[in-house]
């Protein structure tokens, strides 16, 4: 009897309404309260470069997985600059991803040395590219798709 009575409780559950809509923010607005929340940790004033690398190459490629469509989670950098090859980047922008990905690989993973200038110009070259870059809408291509 108990068990029949809990089965009646569970199906006159009320259903859930609706679900409110997710809200998307712009690419370059999240990179760029990402990038003020990693300066807030002070990573390379710590030692801690590799950290630091490891965000920043996070923030760029959540950005540009947003805006180029290109990228797929899980690429390698050399695969990641691949498929930005068929993006529509500036000119220089790829070469400069380029290097900023290798130079944070080597930091990361080979544990190269690194300095708080380097690290804060690293920063800004993030920063600039996603305050330039405009978000998938504006560059008259819808995100994933490329021309």
């Amino acid at each position: 009897m108990v068990v029949v009575l809990g089965l009646r409780r569970r199906s006159r559950r009320v259903a859930a309404g609706p679900v409110p809509a997710a809200v998307v923010q712009d690419p370059a607005a999240r990179a760029l309260a990402e990038l003020e929340a990693l300066r807030g940790l002070h990573l390379p004033e710590h030692g801690r470069f590799a950290e630091h690398a490891f965000h920043l190459t996070r923030v760029l490629r959540r950005f540009l997985e947003a805006t180029a469509g290109t990228p797929r989670p899980g690429d390698t950098t050399p695969e990641l600059l691949g498929h930005l090859e068929a993006a529509r980047l500036e000119p220089g922008d790829l070469e400069r991803m380029g290097r900023l990905l290798r130079l944070w690989d080597q930091v990361k993973f080979a544990r190269v040395p690194s300095t708080v200038e380097e690290a804060r110009r690293a920063e800004t070259s993030v920063e600039e590219l996603a305050r330039r870059r405009p978000a998938p809408a504006e560059a008259g291509a819808p995100a994933g798709k490329v021309a």
